[in-house]
């Protein structure tokens, strides 16, 4: 709706800098037919080139397109074959400095009426297709981090394959990020927009908590960047991205095998919290009473229990020392972007709260008690 606003905003607005467009173009030059063309050809350069540098403009520009062509063309055609020859099919020959003016206000109530419209009887509001996307986009990343804790596994795993062989496990899975990263960035950019757009928003119902939305884009956003630098720092575990081409069983290589086989809990509960919040989003449900953020795995402790000298900077030549490295720095922010996640979601959505109803049931139950000790003591 926002958007829709904006647009008839700009649309009924254009018109009257293009009507001094017209009067520039036809008047400078007094009228005459060479002068007209030439400043015409100049105005059309200038609108193009806002079509080109400014995409989103597309709108404006090809209307000033339209309104100097109807105007001046129609001025010229006029001058071309006389007034009486134009006015033989019913319409009547206006001079510049008119027909302008009255070509703006028949498209301001062309434009006030498809206005009322296109907000009545239902409007389609940026805050209600932001939340829609925010579930989506949710719902993605909770696609994409568990395609990504997959290809890690896989890849210390010596399971992944080539990526570069039609069909191997590897390709599969690279698709799949593929896909699923390029639909997160483009529900990213359309949320984005419609966030700007929403201060032009009629507000209806309350004020549009437009900073709770604005950290859940950019906490979805980060999540996506750390889950995919995981993905892409993990390729150092794969035997088919080394140089040499030699599978050199390091102890590096040993201890992550055995430390894969423990993260795989925590990884999972990342997936499903992404997954509740996604739908809590999409349909507008309060989030269930309770709920924790996963606390990261202890990655650093788990391989001293392994291997006491693994982090010893003897092993810094190491590739898989680095990767290590980033995936667990990658690890810990996500973490902390999750924590508000939930925390901007529960603002957004709330969340169940039994304690209201055990509280009454209790007093109920002492009433019912009291009531029980009561009449047994007038029976005595």
């Amino acid at each position: 709706m926002a958007s829709t606003t904006v647009c008839y905003y700009l649309t009924i607005a254009d018109p009257r800098l293009f009507q001094i467009g017209a009067y520039a173009i036809w008047y400078i030059v007094d009228g005459h037919v060479a002068g007209v063309i030439v400043f015409l050809w100049l105005w059309m350069f200038v609108a193009f080139y806002f079509v080109l540098k400014y995409p989103k403009l597309v709108i404006v520009a090809l209307l000033s397109l339209v309104t100097a062509v109807l105007i001046i063309g129609y001025e010229l055609q006029v001058k071309e074959i006389g007034v009486q020859a134009s006015e033989s099919n019913g319409q009547p020959a206006y001079p510049t400095y008119l027909l302008a003016p009255y070509r703006l206000a028949c498209v301001t109530g062309g434009l006030l009426v498809a206005f009322f419209w296109t907000i009545f009887p239902f409007p389609v509001s940026e805050s209600t297709e932001l939340r829609k996307d925010l579930g989506a986009t949710l719902y993605l990343l909770s696609n994409f981090y568990s395609i990504v804790h997959e290809t890690v596994r896989a890849r210390v795993m010596g399971t992944d394959g080539n990526a570069k062989i039609k069909g191997s496990h590897a390709q599969h899975l690279e698709k799949a990020r593929e896909s699923v990263f390029s639909k997160s960035l483009l529900l990213l950019n359309n949320m984005k927009t419609n966030a700007g757009f929403s201060r032009f928003q009629l507000r209806v119902g309350g004020q549009f908590p437009k900073a709770e939305y604005e950290g859940l884009i950019a906490s979805c956003e980060r999540i996506l960047q750390y889950t995919a630098l995981m993905a892409h720092a993990s390729s150092t575990f794969s035997l088919h991205n080394r140089a040499d081409g030699v599978d050199t069983e390091s102890q590096y290589r040993r201890d992550f095998r055995e430390l894969m086989a423990k993260t795989s809990n925590t990884s999972h509960r990342i997936t499903s919290l992404l997954a509740l919040l996604s739908s809590s989003m999409s349909y507008g449900q309060p989030l269930p009473p309770y709920i924790e953020t996963p606390k990261p795995f202890e990655f650093v402790k788990s391989l001293n229990t392994i291997d006491p000298d693994v982090l010893s900077i003897r092993h810094i030549a190491e590739p898989e020392y680095s990767a290590f490295a980033v995936v667990q720095v990658c690890s810990q922010a996500i973490h902390a972007d999750l924590e508000r996640l939930r925390g901007h979601v529960k603002n957004l959505v709330g969340e169940l709260d039994f304690s209201f109803h055990a509280t009454k049931s209790m007093r109920e139950g002492s009433d019912t008690a009291s009531d029980m000790t009561d009449e047994k003591g007038k029976a005595d």
